[in-house]
């Protein structure tokens, strides 16, 4: 065994087998709430920070306002579905690298 990966050995221990990783699967709610809370976040400060800019810049942007946190809402709205969408269609998981090569093509997951 090299020096690398006696190191990764002894700071993550010995490899699992699939079999053992069983116990260590999410289900579809808590996949959805653990993985989309991130794009959900980053969307919701996007939002807040967009909106101080327009009330700076006068109320009569308020118009503009409105239609664009109407789009940021329907933007949540997509990402969530997008991801209940990806859960269901890969229930054996495999991360987004797996979703974007077998819809992509390899060389385009890889980017």
């Amino acid at each position: 065994m090299n020096f690398w990966k006696q190191i990764k050995q002894g700071l993550l221990g010995k490899p699992i087998s699939t079999g053992q990783t069983s116990h260590e699967r999410l289900t579809n709610a808590q996949g959805l709430a653990i993985f989309g809370a991130d794009a959900m976040s980053s969307t919701a400060y996007a939002t807040e920070e967009i909106l101080w800019v327009l009330a700076a810049a006068s109320v009569a942007n308020f118009v503009i306002s409105v239609w664009l946190a109407i789009g940021i809402i329907a933007l949540i709205f997509i990402v969530s579905v997008s991801y209940r969408q990806v859960i269901y269609a890969y229930p054996q998981g495999g991360g987004v690298y797996n979703v974007a090569k077998e819809n992509l093509g390899k060389n385009a997951a890889l980017i």
